[in-house]
């Protein structure tokens, strides 16, 4: 591949460190080899995602990131799963979880202390 690389001038490599692998590769929730059926999405889109660059790149990873499910090394042409959250961190999506909850209780709250049949029955929902 290497002999092929001067024949396409118009296409930059880009060395990607680790800690951009990292953070890429905490998008991926699966692999080809562990959910074949699933992965669609080659790990150097998510790489382009992460740095921000689009076009005529070639990314070359130092360290191959790790497949969260299977562990198996995700080069950059390995197709993933995307994360569905992964433009969010886990705590914000946690944060959210729990307002939510509070809402329900704050809620559940207010109709039994308003509705004598619901106080009578205490419904758990």
């Amino acid at each position: 591949m290497a002999t092929n690389l001067p024949a396409r001038p118009s296409i930059e490599l880009v060395r990607v460190g680790a800690i951009v692998t990292k953070k890429a590769e905490q998008q991926i929730e699966s692999c080809e080899y562990c959910h074949p059926d699933d992965a669609e999405i080659p790990f150097d889109w998510i790489l382009a995602e992460v740095t921000g660059k689009r076009g005529p790149y070639e990314f070359i990873v130092s360290d191959p990131a790790r497949c969260p499910n299977c562990e198996h090394p995700v080069t950059e042409k390995t197709l993933a799963t995307k994360c569905r959250f992964a433009n969010h961190s886990f705590d914000a999506y946690l944060m959210l979880l729990i307002f939510c909850n509070n809402e329900i209780e704050a809620l559940k709250r207010t109709l039994t202390s308003r509705n004598p049949f619901l106080r009578k029955f205490s419904m758990d929902v």
